[in-house]
């Protein structure tokens, strides 16, 4: 148990892995190329020893055109020539082939070949302690060899390390960049590169202006859906005042029953509305409709707020402006848009449908800052115009208050 605490501990540094990753390739590669360098001097050794009796053994070839019991073989004091037949020959090289071989004990080097017109083997035999000192010094070669190969182990260790940093550091930038304040549109640390830091801060930031827009679309709803649902809220309670007076009558009871239903029904259009406006791919049914019954029909449900402000409202237009638009957007734009006019607006409100066009223009006090301060009912109407391709064009000044809409889609 207490092991696996340890090994938890040491993997939980980005930096640990990656040394613990260099470190075992580094003694790997210093391991493997002092196997290298030691096995190349002795086989450079061989082919050296090798080439240096074939080529003895080819002067002796160029030497011998015909055959004479007295040609006289190659020797020195580290290598010795010898007849098949000489009674001399040593027993460790009677039975080799043509060629060139090294005895087991790597002490003797041999070649053996047939001279041209003469029926016997020629062998050549090289003592190797006495012609190349790489033999006798092996062991001070190996001990050098793996000396600095322990130096460049601990060098590593170092080298490691440090790399480790380099490579963690862009990492721990991110991680830093990634707990610190977040704000719309933000890229973190690395964005601009192309190797898989890059990739992962680029998802890092799609990820978090995607939570970013999610929460903007969580607001929205809220604020938007408490504004939509004050009209309703504020039917269903008059209704309920009028429903709880003593004298109420039948006629009084069933309509104000019926003014609670349609909120209800309103109410409930109206939240799936804003539910599907908060979806990526918002797509309500559409169908044909009429601009100036659809209108007609809402200003006939703001009939008492009218007669309450003693406003003039004038509808102009043909019955011919027919649009081919979710019903509910489509109410929710124009209820915001009237509401907002009997609100703000005073003594006049002009209405004027033209084709797929409508128009609505009315006197107010004081133009405010900005549009927005006219409540979140052109925001809404804005959001729903964006989405579905619609113009929308405000025109204010200090007495007037335009707004045209244009259902005609790019």
């Amino acid at each position: 148990m207490v092991k696996d605490i340890g090994l938890q501990s040491l993997t939980k540094s980005y930096v640990t892995q990656i040394f613990s990753i260099l470190l075992p390739f580094s003694i790997s590669v210093a391991v493997i190329y002092t196997l290298l360098i030691s096995g190349a001097l002795l086989f450079v050794e061989d082919y050296v020893l090798h080439g240096y009796l074939e080529r003895e053994f080819t002067q002796l070839k160029d030497t011998a055109n015909e055959y004479d019991e007295n040609i006289k073989l190659p020797s020195t004091s580290y290598m010795r020539s010898y007849w098949e037949n000489d009674p001399a020959l040593p027993y460790y090289v009677k039975e080799l082939d043509v060629g060139t071989h090294e005895t087991q004990d790597s002490l003797f080097h041999v070649f053996v070949g047939k001279l041209p017109n003469v029926n016997r083997k020629v062998y050549i035999v090289l003592e190797e302690n006495k012609i190349s000192s790489i033999e006798q010094y092996t062991n001070v070669i190996n001990l050098a060899l793996w000396s600095i190969a322990l130096v460049i182990i601990f060098a590593s260790v170092f080298v490691a390390y440090f790399v480790a940093k380099i490579i963690a550091k862009p990492v721990g930038k991110l991680a830093a960049d990634v707990t610190d304040e977040l704000y719309p549109k933000k890229q973190f640390h690395g964005s601009d590169r192309v190797d898989e830091i890059g990739k992962l801060s680029r998802s890092f930031s799609g990820l978090v202006n995607q939570l970013q827009d999610s929460l903007d679309i969580e607001k929205s709803f809220t604020r938007h859906s408490s504004h939509e649902m004050r009209t309703p809220m504020a039917v269903i309670r008059n209704a309920v005042s009028v429903l709880k007076l003593p004298n109420c009558s039948e006629e009084k009871k069933l309509r104000n029953l019926e003014r609670i239903e349609k909120a209800c029904i309103d109410s409930e259009r109206m939240l799936d509305v804003f539910l599907t406006l908060g979806k990526d791919n918002a797509n309500l049914p559409k169908e044909n409709i009429s601009l100036l019954s659809i209108t007609e029909s809402i200003i006939e449900n703001h009939s008492e707020l009218i007669n309450e402000k003693n406003l003039e409202v004038t509808l102009s237009g043909e019955n011919s402006g027919f649009i081919h638009a979710p019903l509910s957007l489509v109410e929710v734009v124009l209820n915001n848009l009237l509401r907002n006019a009997l609100y703000y607006g005073r003594k006049v409100l002009s209405i004027d449908i033209d084709n797929k066009n409508i128009t609505l223009a009315n006197k107010i006090e004081t133009a405010p800052s900005s549009a927005n301060k006219f409540g979140y009912g052109l925001e809404i109407v804005r959001r729903i115009c964006e989405l579905n391709g619609w113009k929308f064009y405000i025109q204010c000044d200090d007495s007037n208050f335009i707004v045209r809409l244009d259902f005609a889609q790019n």
